[in-house]
């Protein structure tokens, strides 16, 4: 019969494990969630010369993206999140 240590140790390993896991799934909800475009007032034009391609959270690439807003993102595209600065810079 294992001693009252080792049952213990085993318990707070596996609590431990538990709630590791719970965090680990929480933080890639919270990472892989984006608002959608039209939350976002997304649209398919510049707004007074701002475009998604100077925006820091334009994440460029095949498809373009965007850290903020789900889906595929036009480079001359904007919306009311828009931030100048380098690509993918900002969350």
């Amino acid at each position: 019969m294992p001693s009252r240590r080792i049952l213990i140790s085993r318990g707070a390993f596996v609590a431990a494990s538990a709630m590791g896991l719970s965090l680990t799934t929480i933080c890639a909800a919270r990472a892989s969630a984006k608002m959608s475009k039209q939350a976002a007032d997304y649209q398919d034009q510049p707004h007074d010369g701002e475009v998604c391609s100077a925006c820091c959270m334009f994440v460029p690439g095949n498809p373009d993206q965007c850290t903020m807003i789900g889906g595929v993102i036009s480079p001359h595209a904007w919306c009311k999140f828009w931030q100048a600065g380098p690509n993918d810079t900002c969350s």
